[in-house]
């Protein structure tokens, strides 16, 4: 028989499911209508923190497209998964380094999909005009050349 949580627990459980709704909201992720979704974009960085999440967000404001952001380190909120992987049309790392990481990881999961590297330094705040300009720019042409 299942033990019922006790205090302790059930703060413990909505602490951890606030975290991950601030998380997903803050990455431009989160439940997508599957109707909706369109071109699907995943971009990675390190954390989750300025890069990613601002590439997500911009993505996410256009029509046809839906956009998720994810970290490649395992402490990242929310930290890259197979599932973000196999939902992804396109995937987009922000430096050379994480395509590595991400190839050493999660091979198995990308096999008939091509990461792009962004080139972009994580010298940005997040939702800074010249990385939305760049995110915008440096997307779209590889997504139009793809499709």
């Amino acid at each position: 028989m299942k033990k019922k949580p006790n205090k302790k627990q059930k703060a413990k459980a909505l602490k951890a499911k606030a975290l991950n709704a601030k998380a997903l909201s803050k990455s431009g992720g989160g439940s997508h209508n599957i109707e909706d979704e369109g071109v699907k974009l995943l971009f990675v960085g390190t954390y989750t923190k300025k890069r990613s999440p601002t590439a997500a967000k911009t993505w996410n404001r256009r029509a046809g497209y839906s956009a998720r952001a994810t970290g490649i380190s395992v402490t990242a909120k929310p930290p890259l998964g197979a599932r973000d992987i196999r939902w992804a049309d396109h995937i987009f790392v922000m430096e050379e380094k994480h395509k590595k990481r991400f190839e050493e990881n999660f091979a198995r999961f990308a096999k008939h999909k091509k990461i792009h590297v962004l080139n972009v330094a994580d010298e940005f705040k997040f939702m800074d005009p010249e990385l939305v300009s760049i995110f915008e720019n440096a997307v779209l042409s590889i997504v139009e050349a793809e499709e």
